[in-house]
């Protein structure tokens, strides 16, 4: 007996198409047999019979089923042929055991479907249903990286239709909401959270993979690189052929060792698009370390708020007007496009960033753009050439520098190592940082790799006593590295509290020894950190988390820009200058931005932008990219441009 209740019970863990099942089958079983009694008993004794003498089984079976099927209609009853006959008695008392069999059995039906509808909702709630999405970003993983990400596809896709976006990570899908909501404001943008393994490859069949733009990978600060590969390759499963993405569906995943990401590429065969975190962040506080401002360049440019880069194609069957593109080089479009600035071509899958100034264009080429929006760019024709305001002087080398580096973290090797190609062989660096951070054994090392070396001091960077014996005012920059370069809110916060406190203690004493013009490179994790402490006189902050998030976007939406960012990055090649204006022009005299570019092409520079030193203080800090070539300006002492050149 035991057993047979214990299998009875089992059926009903089987979930709902088994209980409807067995409901059909226990409904209908009572009422099967009271039909069968009242049959019967007509047969023996026909004046028993309720409904006539033509009654079959079958018919009764109906009158029954009605019955229990509805039990608030009474029909059924008026089948007898006389209510008061005592003859009719069986029908009226099998009729109500039917009723009271189906009162049970709708009660028990609704129970389920109450029930069904409940784990319905709830397996919505939980993430685990089907997404059935084309053309969505899908963002696999959760790190403190992901807001800055979230708020650059909403600004991205302002101009265009809503986009859907499927986060799945560990996480339960309201803490991810939750989080969202909190942080961001969402208008432009459909979130699908999903709960799931972001290395099963079952959960991701859920997000339909093959049917998506583009899929951004965030790893964990632990084990960072493997859990891409891990991802990588569940991926490639997935997809047709070996990495066979169809056009435009990009993988950006950021890892962390340079020999890890060559051999993802290689496995990949380059179709999925790998950076280096520490890399991308080392080479921007490396260019700022020698140019005072060039992190507002590099967050304008890498965010989709104001400038942006962009790839126009050459194409004259769809528009014969593209036919001037072919009659002129690259030095002249440069300078008659009002609304943008040529900087490149990509033409046979290459990437040229400032080519030979007499490049003419083919038709296919793209032209490699600075402008606000995609639209298309407008050429001038009728500008003027102010060439009485033209003044050019010998162009500068790249000057002696002394940097102090306070800290130490993942960054500092390959700050080092640019710092070492960037700067002359006179150039001195020396590092502070904690006791702990490194050994003696270490030190020797990196001074036999880094040439610029000077001074290891190891003292506590957090003591004003510490700081005021450095004689900051002989360095010409300081560099304020953040403890540590993780995705991970509590630990980034703790580490960006050390860093406000050792900032705000350089502040005072640069401020005491009337040097406040010694430019410190800030290094924090989270933007919130930045509105703290950020000021007209101190505005290269570099914030790791939002750099790395926007970088991130940037190639989701287009993975040729990869090529672009590293051609500008990279020590060798073409970069971005920050140049006296009176090294071009005259100062104090009216002249169109027109003027300016041409007079930079002499000497081979492209110009991107300017700076007004008198609008330091203005949350652009005075630097404006992309003006149009018509724009009148004047400029005055301390004003600077931001030029494209080669080092």
């Amino acid at each position: 007996m035991s057993k047979i209740k214990y299998l009875f019970y089992k059926q009903f863990t089987k979930g709902s198409k088994r209980l409807y099942l067995w409901l059909t089958i226990l409904s209908l079983v009572p009422i099967f047999i009271i039909s069968l009694i009242i049959f019967v008993s007509a047969i023996f004794n026909p004046d028993l019979n309720p409904v006539g003498d033509n009654n079959s089984f079958w018919q009764t079976f109906f009158s029954q089923l009605l019955a229990a099927l509805d039990p608030g209609n009474f029909l059924v009853f008026e089948l007898v042929s006389d209510s008061k006959s005592p003859k009719s008695l069986l029908f009226i008392i099998c009729s109500l055991l039917s009723l009271l069999s189906g009162l049970m059995v709708i009660a028990t039906l609704i129970g389920i479907v109450s029930s069904s509808i409940e784990n319905v909702m709830l397996s919505f709630k939980k993430g685990k249903t089907f997404v059935v999405e084309k053309d969505h970003v899908i963002i696999l993983g959760w790190n403190d990286q992901i807001f800055t990400i979230i708020k650059e596809l909403e600004i991205a896709h302002e101009n265009t239709k809503r986009i859907c976006i499927v986060i799945m990570s560990s996480q339960e899908p309201e803490i991810m909401r939750d989080e969202i909501e909190n942080r961001v404001s969402l208008k432009n943008l459909d979130i699908v959270y999903r709960s799931g393994n972001v290395l099963d490859i079952e959960d991701l069949k859920k997000i339909s993979i093959k049917d998506s733009k583009s899929i951004i990978v965030l790893t964990d600060m632990l084990d960072r690189d493997a859990q891409a590969f891990k991802i990588a390759l569940t991926i490639n499963k997935l997809t047709p052929g070996d990495f066979e993405f169809k056009p435009g569906f990009s993988v950006v995943v950021a890892m962390e060792d340079e020999e890890n990401i060559q051999l993802l590429n290689q496995i990949s065969k380059n179709t999925i698009t790998t950076f280096n975190i520490h890399l991308l962040q080392s080479r921007i506080i490396a260019q700022c370390c020698r140019q005072t401002g060039l992190s507002v360049v590099y967050n304008d440019l890498l965010d989709f708020d104001g400038e942006e880069i962009y790839f126009f194609k050459i194409n004259i069957d769809n528009n014969p007007k593209h036919k001037i593109f072919l009659e002129e080089s690259f030095q002249d479009i440069s300078v008659i496009l009002n609304n943008a600035i040529l900087i490149g071509v990509f033409t046979n899958n290459e990437c040229l960033i400032q080519p030979d100034n007499k490049y003419l264009f083919k038709d296919g080429d793209e032209l490699i753009l600075i402008q606000n929006d995609d639209d298309e760019p407008k050429i001038m024709e009728d500008l003027i050439y102010h060439e009485h305001l033209v003044n050019l002087s010998e162009n500068l080398n790249e000057t002696v520098k002394n940097i102090l580096i306070i800290n130490w973290n993942e960054d500092t090797p390959y700050l080092l190592k640019d710092l070492n190609i960037y700067l002359p062989s006179e150039s001195n660096v020396d590092i502070i940082i904690n006791s702990d951070r490194l050994s003696k054994l270490d030190i020797n090392k990196l001074k036999e790799k880094n040439k610029l070396i000077g001074e290891f001091i190891k003292e506590d960077n957090l003591s004003q006593e510490v700081l005021r014996n450095l004689n900051l005012e002989q360095y010409d920059s300081i560099v304020l590295l953040s403890d540590n370069i993780v995705p991970d809110i509590a630990l980034s916060n703790a580490s960006d509290a050390k860093s406000i406190i050792t900032l705000l203690q350089l502040r005072i004493i640069l401020k005491e020894l009337n040097k406040s013009e010694i430019p410190i490179i800030s290094q924090i994790q989270n933007p919130t950190s930045k509105d703290l402490i950020e000021n007209e006189a101190n505005y290269d902050i570099i914030v790791s988390n939002k750099l790395v998030g926007n970088y991130t976007c940037q190639l989701a939406e287009n993975s040729r820009l990869k090529l672009v960012f590293d051609e500008i990055l990279q020590p060798e090649g073409s970069e971005f200058y920050m140049r006296d204006v009176r090294q071009y022009i005259k100062l104090n005299e009216k002249i169109n931005f027109y003027t300016l570019c041409k007079a930079a092409t002499k000497r081979n520079e492209i110009v991107i932008g300017y700076k007004i030193k008198k609008e330091e203080s203005l949350p652009n800090h005075g630097i404006y990219i992309n003006p149009l070539k018509s724009e009148e300006l004047v400029f005055h002492d301390g004003d600077q441009i931001i030029v494209l050149s080669e080092n």
